[in-house]
């Protein structure tokens, strides 16, 4: 079975914080190594996260990889002379960006890099910096990228994926062999998206982010391991650059997840929240309550998502117990408070 998002009612924070919420995260699996020449790193200051026309930029050639895989790397054009050194790193989501984990110099002229194996499971953000050594930490592109345990294929099969109204996408039949029909996915990198839409159809959501479009499809097609996935086609300048596949659970989620941000992700809010609350105070505003009641309580949360199939409202640094700040989440079964959870 894939063991994935296993969310109970009394433990989605742990989905959460996997997601990017709390400090007891899984660690990557290549300890922290030393950044680029630390005279560099003590002489010039860290960077906040650019996005400057000009730079490269790279997709992942898939963000959803199995533990022990390696990320690969497609970068928008050859890696220029100019700019600097520049280097690439897979670090935990929730770090800051003058963090990094494993990381490699990238040769000027690359097109494609094969990057460490991540061992762990979790969320991570794979990042390439520029202007090195004149800046000792510069990103100029960034892509989530999810690791998940390997399944186990003798187990029972995830659950089944919400029914959808729409017709898949025809299977395409070979010219060569008429007992076998493909993929008609494998033939969209490179597409706009009305040739898209000829030949697949329309997503069931779409996701509009500063850097590219999501498109979000119920069809499922085998994967490499036998068993159903879903597409989602990432748009970049007009055209499809990338196709990433999850199991069919998992991108239910992000289908809801598209349609609660009503198809446009919007940057994280820090919050309207007046003040901070200790556990016991958070829980007695919280249980049996409405969303409406919720957001005059706390604010607007720090984010909003779909996991296993119900909306969870995620605060941070809400509670503030014993000297520390706790991340407090909040799963939700339709308009009202299902359960609530704290962490550091």
């Amino acid at each position: 079975m894939r063991k994935l998002h296993l969310l109970t009612l009394y433990g989605f924070v742990a989905v959460l914080v996997a997601c990017g919420g709390g400090a007891e995260r899984p660690q990557p699996d290549v300890p922290e190594v030393a950044a680029p020449p630390p005279e560099a790193v003590a002489a010039r200051p860290s960077q906040p996260a650019a996005s400057t026309g000009g730079n490269v930029s790279f997709l992942l050639e898939s963000g959803y990889l199995y533990a022990g895989e390696k990320p690969i790397v497609h970068f928008d054009r050859p890696v220029p002379t100019a700019g600097g050194r520049y280097w690439i790193t897979v670090v935990e989501s929730s770090k800051p960006d003058d963090k990094y984990g494993a990381w490699q110099y990238i040769d000027a002229g690359a097109t494609e890099v094969p990057l460490a194996s991540v061992r762990t499971p979790g969320w991570y953000e794979v990042r390439l910096h520029d202007r090195y050594p004149e800046l000792s930490t510069h990103v100029i592109s960034r892509a989530v990228l999810e690791v998940v345990e390997v399944p186990d294929l003798a187990g029972s099969s995830a659950p089944e994926p919400k029914s959808s109204s729409r017709p898949a996408a025809a299977p395409v039949a070979s010219e060569t062999d008429p007992g076998f029909t493909e993929n008609p996915f494998d033939r969209v990198s490179f597409m706009t998206e009305s040739e898209v839409l000829s030949l697949v159809g329309p997503p069931a959501a779409k996701l509009v982010e500063e850097d590219r479009t999501r498109w979000f499809y119920e069809d499922q097609y085998p994967n490499d391991f036998g068993e159903q996935a879903c597409p989602e086609l990432h748009f970049m300048g007009g055209q499809v650059m990338s196709v990433v596949w999850y199991p069919p659970h998992v991108m239910s989620d992000h289908i809801e997840t598209a349609r609660l941000h009503k198809g446009v992700r919007r940057t994280a809010s820090t919050g309207s929240r007046p003040e901070t609350f200790t556990y016991d105070e958070a829980h007695d505003r919280s249980v049996g309550r409405s969303k409406q009641e919720i957001t005059a309580a706390f604010g607007e949360p720090t984010s909003k998502r779909w996991i296993d199939g119900r909306e969870v409202w995620q605060y941070d640094d809400l509670i503030y117990e014993q000297g520390a700040s706790m991340l407090f989440a909040i799963a939700f079964d339709g308009d009202q408070v299902l359960d609530v959870q704290a962490m550091r």
